[in-house]
């Protein structure tokens, strides 16, 4: 739909970067059933109204605990002490 986010990271946030007013996000969506809608942004970095930063964590990249964890099912619980 038309507000939903779209991403760039990578290679597209690079190039976006390069190519300024070169670059262009094209969005198209189905508003009604017969009628479509082309939104076209230029130098989508230079509308700071349209932007959200995001951090995206990538939790294996980074040194953390780990914890092994196990199921145990109600006839295989012992009371503490056994």
């Amino acid at each position: 739909n038309e507000s939903s986010p779209i991403s760039l990271k990578g290679n597209e946030l690079d190039a976006a970067a390069t190519y300024g007013e070169k670059y262009f996000i094209y969005r198209l969506y189905l508003e009604e059933s017969y009628k479509y809608i082309m939104m076209v942004l230029q130098n989508p970095l230079n509308h700071p109204e349209a932007i959200d930063i995001v951090k995206d964590i990538y939790v294996n990249r980074a040194m953390l605990d780990c914890y092994e964890l196990a199921i145990i099912q109600d006839d295989e619980k012992q009371t503490p002490g056994s």
